[in-house]
C-alpha cells in the first residue's frame, strides 16, 4: 500500500520489485540462510500486480508508409 499511494508507484512497478525480492528470498533459502518453512511468497502472489497496459508498437501498416 505504501509502495502505491506514498511513492506512486504503478502495479506493474510494484511487481517488478517484489520479483526481485522473492528471487533474492530464494536465492536465501537455496544458500541455507532462511528456512523454506517460512516461505513468505507461497501465500502472497507476485502475479496479482499484473496490470494490462496500453500498446505503444506502431502497426506493420504504419510502419510500412
Amino acid at each position: 500500500m505504501w509502495l502505491k499511494m506514498q511513492a506512486h508507484h504503478s502495479d506493474n512497478s510494484i511487481g517488478i520489485r517484489f520479483r526481485s525480492l522473492r528471487a533474492l528470498y530464494n536465492q536465501a533459502v537455496s544458500d541455507n540462510l532462511i528456512k523454506k518453512a517460512n516461505n513468505l511468497f507461497d501465500t502472497f502472489k507476485v502475479s496479482r500486480f499484473k496490470e494490462a497496459i496500453a500498446e505503444r508498437a506502431i502497426s506493420k501498416e504504419d510502419l510500412m508508409r
